[in-house]
């Protein structure tokens, strides 16, 4: 039957929306999600609200401080990587390829492999890297008499 004249209510549309299965389209989404729909919140959840929101820039690669994004927004002459000069300064080139980080890499993560998905995966040892390059990826110092702190026994 023509249901044409039939008016559609926000409640409809928005249900329709909602029960859509969510799908990465965008080509460096599709690399950095894999098959995860969204990134690791428990471990994020515990960084101050500007070491998320940096992070997020970051893995989307729309951070003012990558000079990639500044040279396609036109404000810089040049997207080269300040450290090695070799690639453009991206996410992907800092966390996996740069020379100058190459020795972080293995400090950091065993076999010293990083991946654009681990961002999503290991999102701990993606911030211990770019902190290098990024110092407000860098957590505050704990508290004293937090529950975590090593307990000394002089006993």
């Amino acid at each position: 039957m023509d249901q044409s004249l039939i008016p559609v209510t926000h409640q409809i549309v928005k249900a329709k929306i909602k029960g859509r299965k969510w799908e990465i389209e965008h080509p460096r989404a599709k690399i950095t999600y894999g098959e995860a729909r969204k990134p690791n919140f428990k471990i994020e959840r515990e960084w101050p609200k500007r070491t998320r929101t940096l992070y997020s820039r970051l893995r989307t690669g729309h951070a003012k401080e990558l000079k990639q994004y500044r040279h396609r927004i036109e404000q810089e002459d040049d997207a080269l990587c300040e450290m090695c000069q070799m690639e453009e300064e991206t996410t992907e080139h800092i966390l996996c390829r740069c020379e100058k980080e190459e020795a972080a890499r293995f400090q950091i993560h065993p076999g010293g492999q990083f991946t654009l998905n681990m961002l999503v995966t290991h999102p701990e040892e993606c911030r211990k890297l770019l902190e290098r390059r990024f110092k407000d990826l860098k957590l505050p110092p704990k508290e004293t008499g937090e529950e975590d702190d090593e307990v000394i026994d002089n006993g």
